[in-house]
């Protein structure tokens, strides 16, 4: 394994460490901070394409963007960077079957057959139950470790089409309710 150096600042000295523990130590500490949950959803020509998410960022409002990470071993990867826009769908605590859904690789086909999505600005797909969709254009993208970085414009914005619902919120690796 690879093993690097560090400054321990408590005491004073040069230790080393296993970046495969830190990492799994990251994972678990990252756990332990809520987030919520969204599909990101794409078109490429006329295909669909879609995943789970819970690192979306609001990053500016001047302006008005978001950042978003994605694995680039996900199948949406080349799909988005092609297409150039994606919608986030913020996901309500009651749409536990569309988080997982769009979660399993196992159940890919699955993905839009809910008959719900509909298609929004610049041709997105998006589900209307949603807490919230916010249509983007990719405006930067930066790689780094396995991820690309993906800053982005918004470019719409619209609230879930039935009245006000809490969000899907994950922690710990279970689905909690506000």
């Amino acid at each position: 394994m690879l093993q690097k150096q560090e400054y321990d600042v408590l005491h004073d000295t040069v230790s080393t460490f296993d970046e495969r523990q830190v990492a799994d130590a990251l994972k678990t500490a990252m756990r332990q901070l809520a987030s919520g949950v969204a599909v990101i959803s794409t078109d490429q020509g006329g295909a669909w394409h879609g995943m789970t998410a819970t690192s979306v960022i609001s990053l500016s409002m001047d302006p008005p963007s978001v950042l978003v990470c994605i694995n680039r071993t996900a199948t949406i990867h080349g799909p988005l960077m092609e297409a150039g826009a994606f919608c986030i769908n913020f996901l309500s605590g009651t749409q536990e079957e569309v988080c997982t859904v769009f979660s399993s690789k196992s159940r890919r086909g699955e993905r839009f057959a809910d008959g719900l999505w509909k298609v929004g600005p610049s041709h997105l797909p998006y589900h209307p139950l949603a807490v919230a969709n916010i249509f983007c254009a990719v405006d930067q993208v930066h790689e780094y470790g396995t991820h690309s970085v993906v800053l982005s414009r918004v470019r719409h914005v619209t609230e879930g089409m039935s009245e006000k619902r809490s969000p899907m919120i994950y922690l710990d690796g279970r689905f909690i309710q506000p």
